[in-house]
């Protein structure tokens, strides 16, 4: 999966260096997407729910950016009263660096807080961890209403008895501007985990 990272990068750096006059990305925005997650392993286990983000520009070069997300998952029968719920929270910093008129790259790291939520009629199951993640990723604008964007992001999260965990996870992602403040976004992502994410929403830039 590092590979294709790198060879998407690439064919996005190359797709910026050949339309220099298309604007460039905007890092001032929120996003609202409908998320859902799929696990290789797990045929009958989807949670959704919703995604908002936001990113800022601080300085020419360096952004911050936060994360609430809640998804869930209604067990079939017999399990038809469990309910599953994840939530993640999620602040950041990072710094971006032009390559072309019309593609950034960027650094980024973070801290991150999940909780899980297991219960039925009877019983709560609550279970909280903290960790951190590290990503690099690239944006670049093929016209003036299109971008697309890639990003190789790996998180370490404490698991059970204070040990720590890390995975990396791949997401790929397009917005198609609707107006100048408005635009379409979606995504499709793969992690170390067997997990695949798949998201729709709008993004507003400030």
């Amino acid at each position: 999966m590092t590979l294709r990272f790198i060879a998407i990068f690439f064919s996005f750096f190359l797709l910026g260096v050949m339309n220099v006059n298309a604007a460039s990305p905007s890092w001032n925005r929120v996003d609202l997407t409908y998320k859902s997650y799929s696990y290789e392993e797990m045929d009958d286990f989807s949670p959704s729910g919703f995604n908002i983000s936001a990113t800022y520009l601080l300085a020419s070069k360096f952004f911050i950016t936060s994360q609430r997300e809640t998804v869930t998952y209604q067990y079939p029968a017999p399990r038809k009263d469990t309910t599953f719920e994840l939530s993640v929270i999620s602040f950041g910093m990072g710094l971006k660096h032009s390559i072309a008129n019309s593609t950034d790259i960027w650094l980024g790291a973070g801290i991150a807080s999940l909780e899980t939520e297991v219960s039925d009629k009877i019983f709560i199951n609550k279970e909280k961890s903290d960790g951190f993640y590290s990503e690099v990723g690239i944006r670049s604008m093929l016209s003036r209403k299109i971008e697309l964007w890639g990003r190789c992001q790996r998180r370490t999260i404490e698991v059970l008895d204070g040990e720590n965990k890390s995975n990396e996870y791949f997401t790929f992602g397009s917005r198609y501007l609707l107006n100048r403040s408005v635009s379409l976004i979606s995504s499709f992502g793969t992690g170390q985990d067997h997990s695949n994410t798949t998201s729709i929403g709008l993004s507003v830039k400030f």
